[in-house]
């Protein structure tokens, strides 16, 4: 030891110096004899260990539970190593472990003797408790990563070092022994996936953009995988120091997710097959219920016993409902399969009712039942709703109403403005056979009715309720029921319609209100394209009646034949065309009558006659060229107004 150090300080010893060093010393300080008594001891080490006056006590006596281990290091240093570890234990009686880190070493005499051991202790359990909850974090942090396939990256932008998880590591079938660069990750993904990567990584970098993508990898066992990598950047004084994220496999969700695309696409092709099948059952119904009500109500202009005309009347009414059940089933088909469309157009209140209570004042007078309508003077007289739809509300809310009413009782209609709210308020209401309270959460099933004796009792399916729901909700509306057991039901509906300007609303009111004269005769030539040799009677009779002159075709290619040739007939005023007929359909051949006409310069009107009924249906119908639409069974009315409308 060099003592000139000592000689620069007056008044003090070589031991005396040492005493102050050790006494102020932030570590934990030891000097031991031979024999292991202290010589001297730091205050650190004294309030590591809990220690007092130690000075000239063994060690072993102060500290009788001194590991083995720890005594033979002693005796080693003693004999001339020095020893040492980054990392030791010891257990202080009950309490939790002391954790030092330490070094032995032995102490010289000035004749180069061994004189004892100085132990430097640092007690490491604050630090030692860190890393364990550190690594424990890491520990939770991999396991759960392993759970979900979440790994995560870094890439240092000073160093261009990349960094995965070991997850990272075992989605791409590395081990995680092997070092990756950038370019390398990058080249696990096929064309042209691998670009989309570049190009993420450097917005990131460049513009600062956080990303997000899915895609495609080949592992480096030649297996395809899905990931999904989430990437941002750090930055550090206005400079990206690096881009780190998370990095999933994503193959089990993304093929459950192309299952169900798949799925999707079969249930679609089922519907879109579910729709056409409904649109021919339709068509191949109407087409002869066309034919009863037609030629009955031709019937029913003859001369007739009282008896004859009852019969025929009670198969009018027959014909009617089941024309009303087909109505019910086609539109629930619809609906279920998505293809039900809501048209709003300008409508009026007034008219609309004048036709409902038209359309269901025979069922109530079957019953003796009176159908009470009011229509509030808060609401404008013409507003933007879909007639048809709201019509179907209301129809099926009032013979609902009816079926279950006892006879000579009274059904109440209103439509009231909701307050403070452009909402149409409608109320039905009936004093019948109620709902029971167990029941009224079913009421507007499919196929559902309180009871089913009631099926027996009234008939029905139970699907007009259901309907009159889904097309409630198709508005953007909503329906409740209250009802009392043997007291009557009360059905409210709202649905949100859009105002009209005061300037349409007069000129639709103007049209609406507008009526063709009946007693007009119209001598207009008619081309009549229909399959159904029934039906041919029935609209030749009608048309001829109207004072129409008619010629009858069998299907489209044959009125094809008939316009579309330099000799064709000049005479025709309007064409009525049967949508589905063999050979040629209405609807391709008014395609090819449309092409036609460019170059002769002459237009014909041209009706569709169908049993479809949809406004899609409408739409393919008017794209192919057609002018009009009348849907079978045909109502008299209607045939007359249209060839009025458009010939006359």
């Amino acid at each position: 030891m060099d003592h000139t150090f000592y000689k620069n300080i007056p008044d003090i010893s070589e031991t005396e110096f040492l005493e102050i060093f050790l006494s102020s010393a932030p570590a934990a300080l030891a000097f031991f004899d031979r024999n292991m008594n202290y010589i001297m001891a730091s205050k650190r080490w004294l309030e590591d260990f809990q220690l007092s006056d130690v000075i000239g006590k063994n060690h072993y006596e102060v500290h009788p539970d001194l590991p083995e281990r720890w005594k033979n290091v002693h005796e080693r240093a003693l004999s001339g190593e020095t020893l040492q570890s980054v990392e030791d234990y010891y257990d202080r009686d009950s309490s939790s472990p002391m954790w030092l880190k330490w070094e032995v070493r032995p102490w010289h005499h000035k004749n180069g003797g061994i004189g004892g051991i100085v132990i430097f202790a640092e007690d490491i359990t604050a630090m030692k408790h860190v890393e364990d909850d550190l690594r424990r974090s890491e520990d939770l942090l991999q396991k759960t990563g392993r759970l979900a396939s979440v790994g995560g990256w870094e890439f240092n932008i000073q160093t261009t070092t990349l960094s995965w998880t070991e997850e990272v590591y075992r989605i791409h079938e590395l081990s995680p022994n092997e070092e990756v660069s950038l370019e390398r990750a990058i080249a696990f993904y096929p064309e042209p996936y691998d670009a989309l990567v570049q190009e993420n990584v450097e917005n990131a970098i460049k513009k600062k953009e956080a990303f997000s993508f899915r895609a495609p990898l080949i592992t480096a066992l030649g297996n395809e995988k899905w990931v999904r990598s989430q990437g941002q950047a750090e930055e550090k004084d206005g400079e990206v120091v690096r881009v780190y994220g998370t990095f999933q496999d994503i193959t089990e969700a993304y093929e459950r997710e192309k299952e169900l695309e798949h799925a999707r696409m079969e249930a679609d092709t089922l519907n879109q097959m579910k729709s056409q099948l409904m649109a021919n059952v339709c068509h191949e119904i109407r087409t002869p219920l066309n034919a009863v009500l037609g030629l009955t109500q031709l019937t029913l202009d003859t001369e007739l016993s009282e008896d004859q005309r009852g019969y025929l009347n009670d198969s009018m009414k027959c014909a009617g409902d089941l024309m009303t059940l087909l109505d019910d089933i086609i539109n629930f088909s619809k609906i279920e399969v998505g293809t039900f469309k809501i048209d709003p157009s300008m409508i009026s209140l007034s008219a609309l009712l004048e036709r409902v209570l038209t359309l269901t004042k025979s069922k109530a007078a079957e019953k003796a039942v009176k159908i009470q309508m009011s229509l509030s003077e808060d609401l404008p007289e013409v507003l933007m709703l879909d007639e048809v739809r709201v019509g179907q509300i209301l129809i099926n809310l009032i013979n609902n109403a009816i079926k279950f009413s006892e006879e000579k009782s009274r059904v109440s209609v209103s439509i009231d403005k909701k307050p403070d709210a452009d909402i149409l308020l409608g109320t039905v209401v009936d004093t019948g056979i109620g709902i029971p309270v167990a029941k009224q959460d079913e009421i507007f099933n499919s196929f559902s009715q309180a009871d089913t004796s009631i099926t027996r009792q009234y008939g029905g399916f139970g699907l007009g309720l259901s309907i009159v729901k889904k097309l409630v909700e198709l508005m953007e509306g909503k329906i409740s029921l209250q009802s009392v057991e043997g007291k009557g039901t009360t059905f409210t509906f709202e649905l949100p319609y859009g105002q009209v300007a005061i300037e349409a609303h007069a000129a639709q009111d103007q049209e609406i209100q507008t009526k063709i004269p009946r007693q007009k005769v119209c001598e207009s030539r008619v081309l009549l394209a229909e399959d159904n040799v029934i039906n041919q009677k029935l609209m030749k009779s009608l048309l001829e009646n109207f004072g129409c002159t008619v010629q009858v075709v069998e299907n489209g290619k044959l009125a094809c034949d008939v316009l579309c040739s330099d000799s064709s007939d000049p005479e025709i005023d309007i064409v009525l065309m049967d949508c589905q007929m063999p050979e040629m359909g209405g609807i391709e051949a008014t395609r090819v009558i449309r092409e036609f006409e460019k170059q002769s310069g002459r237009f014909l009107p041209i009706i569709a006659l169908t049993g479809d009924t949809g406004a899609s249906d409408r739409e393919r119908c008017i794209e192919a060229g057609m002018n009009g639409f009348l849907c079978k069974p045909v109502d008299r009315d209607s045939l007359y107004e249209t060839i009025l409308k458009f010939s006359c």
